[in-house]
Parts: structure tokens; C-alpha cells; sequence
């Protein structure tokens, strides 16, 4: 279950299991409470896909289809990935016998969804973290103390997604480019937890030396007031034609073959799936020293870490890569192949398999009464 089918982490993360979960011997049925623009692709893997639109923050009509489809289905597993899917999961399968398995993707904003996500998380079977670091920004950001029925499973990423598609022109010929500009960017959407505007500032200290270094930042405006001040950060500097806000896009792959450096700045997160993208895609990688992302890079050993507060220290870090390109090329290499072992979608896939698989063996799923909905006996 997913709230929306729109171009974000959690729904590209779905979209690869659903591509790649026939090894693995697992029928998937994908309920979309909203739709996007991921809808078609979806459809493309041929596997199930219904939408069922939610009606409101709580929709009982909902809850009474899920029931309903479980059981015409004889579903085994349902597993959420965000949290007001996983309320109406609960509710919709009481009394059945089915488990919730709850993937916790990202952060709660505000007081209600974090209440809600410890409601949730006490009546799930299993509960999914992206990172080991992630417990711990729980416990200090959520104020969440103990994650019951915890399972680490690393998101995974499709090689192939990662390899562009031909009969494109280049980010660089879109831009205008000259063969000897360098060319360093970021994905990501445009919003609290990213950092865009330390990018903007490390931008105005390396410009004036580096005139020949542009930057491209890939993804959906989801904040304006922080796209507003990366453009006064950059007019004021006036390095506008050296720094190009692009928008979402779908061809990412050709983009990150384009970049000299990928940077990724964050404030917070959970795991870093662009990031993970372009070390597949062979690109040199620097990103913000948390937690996360020295997990993600074992200790910075594959990727280059820099100061999460301090664009000074960004800066210096990008013109290191900037000025010994070999070795960042080296790098490059060593973290494609620890990418491919450590954060394939395959491995993903068949770590989420042995959750469900250890949930139906524990004997969760059980036999009912077709009038009553009670349990009659364990199966």
C-alpha cells in the first residue's frame, strides 16, 4: 500500500521490487490511494495495481475494500509504506490475522503524524528501517524510544535504471555547454531536509576561481521559500548563468552521466537513494557528513564527506575532486562495486522476502469464519 504513485524515494523504491520481485517468488498487489505520474510504469511491470482513491484522512469505505480484497485475494502480507496507509492496513485487517509489515521512509512533520506513527508501530507485525542509523535519529528527531518487531533492510537500486537511454541530447548540450566546463550536480527535491542552499554558497566561493564550473540541481520545488533564497543566494553572487535549476525530470540516468561530481547535501536522512544512484552510475560522490551517509559510505571510504554546517568545507571538498580528477575517478570505481553488492535492488528484494516469509511461518495468517470475520483457528 502507497499513498500516491508520484516520482519520489519511497514510490521509486516500489517501482524497482515490483520490476525485479520474480526471482524472488512473490505475487504483488499494489493498492494506490492516489495517483502520479509513476501510475503507467506501475502497470508496465505487469503486476496488480489497483486505485482506490482516499476520501478524506480517515476513509472507513477504504478500510472496508482492503478487508474485502485480502480476503478475495487471500493476501498474505500487507506492507505499508506510508503511515496513513498503514492506519487504514491495520484497521481494515483486524481480526483477520494478517500482518502489517510498516516501512518508515522519512520523518514526521508535525504532531498528529507523529502520534499516528506510534499508534502504528505498536500494532504492526514488522517494521521496516532503510538504515541502521536510522533508530537513532528516531529516538532523538521522533522522540520514539523502542521500535517493536525492528528489521533492517537496505533500499536497493536497479542497475539498469542507472544506464540512460539513447536518443537524448546531453544535460550539457541542454545547458549550452562548453567541453571543457565542468559540471557537478545534485537530485533531489526541493525541501527542508535537503540542503540546496549550502550548494548555492559553496557555488559563490568556487565560482570566482573556477569560472568554468557549473552546477545543476535536479528535482521537484517543493518548498518555494527555499528555492527563493538559493535565487537570491546566487544572484547576489551573480553566478546565475553557472548555476541551473532544472526541475523533476526522468531522465536521470543521462544526467548523472553527464556529471563531473554529484554532490548531495542534506540537513537529515534516512538513507540517500540518489546517492546510492549515482555511485551505481560511476559518478564521484561527495555528500554531508550525518550519521546515514557515513553508513552509506562506510565512514567516507567511497564517498567524500563534508561538513553538513560549513559550505567553506563543501567547497574545499569540490575543488579537491575538481583538482585531482584521477582520484576521484579511482573512487568512483570502488564505490560502484561496493554499490552493486551492498545496495542492489536484489539483495533488497530478497531481504523484504525473508520478512514475509518469516511472518508466515510464525503462523500469523489465520483461518476465518466467512460470516462472522473471527478467527476460527491457526493455519
Amino acid at each position: 500500500m502507497i499513498d500516491t504513485l508520484e516520482r519520489g524515494g519511497a514510490e521509486t523504491l516500489l517501482l524497482d521490487v515490483f520490476r525485479n520481485c520474480s526471482p524472488a517468488d512473490l505475487e504483488l498487489h499494489l493498492l494506490a490511494t492516489g495517483g502520479g505520474t509513476l501510475e503507467q510504469d506501475f502497470r508496465e511491470t505487469g503486476h496488480h495495481l489497483i486505485r482506490r482513491d482516499r476520501r478524506g484522512a480517515l476513509d472507513p469505505g477504504l478500510c472496508l475494500f482492503i478487508r474485502r480484497y485480502c480476503k478475495q485475494h487471500a493476501i498474505d502480507v500487507i506492507h505499508s509504506h506510508q503511515i496513513v496507509s498503514g492506519l487504514h492496513a491495520v484497521i481494515a485487517v483486524a481480526l483477520l490475522g494478517i500482518p502489517v509489515i510498516h516501512s518508515i521512509h522519512g520523518f514526521t512533520e508535525d504532531r498528529k503524524n507523529n502520534l499516528a506513527l506510534r499508534f502504528l508501530l505498536r500494532r504492526t507485525a514488522a517494521n521496516v528501517l532503510v538504515s541502521h542509523s536510522m533508530a537513532d535519529m528516531l529516538r532523538s528527531n521522533e522522540r520514539i524510544r523502542r521500535i517493536p518487531h525492528c528489521h533492517v533492510v537496505y533500499n536497493g537500486v536497479d542497475p539498469l535504471r542507472v544506464i540512460p537511454t539513447t536518443g537524448r541530447q546531453s544535460v550539457r548540450e541542454e545547458l549550452g555547454l562548453d567541453p571543457h566546463d565542468t559540471l557537478i550536480g545534485m537530485v533531489g527535491n526541493i525541501y527542508e531536509v535537503k540542503d540546496h542552499e549550502l550548494l548555492c554558497k559553496a557555488m559563490t566561493l568556487l565560482a570566482p576561481t573556477h569560472p568554468e564550473l557549473h552546477c545543476v540541481m535536479v528535482g521537484r520545488i517543493d518548498n518555494p521559500g527555499i528555492y527563493e533564497r538559493c535565487q537570491q543566494i546566487i544572484q547576489e553572487a551573480g553566478i546565475e548563468a553557472q548555476v541551473h535549476f532544472i526541475g523533476a525530470r526522468t531522465d536521470v540516468a543521462r544526467i548523472l552521466q553527464s556529471l563531473d561530481a554529484f554532490v548531495f547535501a542534506t540537513k537529515k536522512d534516512t538513507f540517500g537513494l540518489a546517492l546510492v544512484e549515482a555511485m551505481m552510475a560511476c559518478v564521484p560522490c561527495l555528500a554531508s557528513d550525518i550519521p546515514v551517509m557515513r553508513e552509506i559510505s562506510a565512514n567516507g571510504h567511497y564517498v567524500q564527506l563534508f561538513d553538513a554546517d560549513h559550505p567553506g568545507v563543501a567547497a574545499m571538498r569540490i575543488e579537491m575532486d575538481l583538482l585531482d580528477p584521477l582520484s576521484a575517478r579511482q573512487r568512483a570505481h570502488r564505490a560502484l562495486s561496493y554499490a552493486h553488492d551492498t545496495f542492489s535492488i536484489r539483495s533488497s528484494v530478497y531481504a523484504l522476502r525473508e520478512v514475509y516469509f518469516s511472518l508466515r511461518r510464525a503462523g500469523r495468517t489465520q483461518e476465518i469464519d466467512p460470516v462472522t470475520d473471527i478467527p476460527v483457528k491457526s493455519t
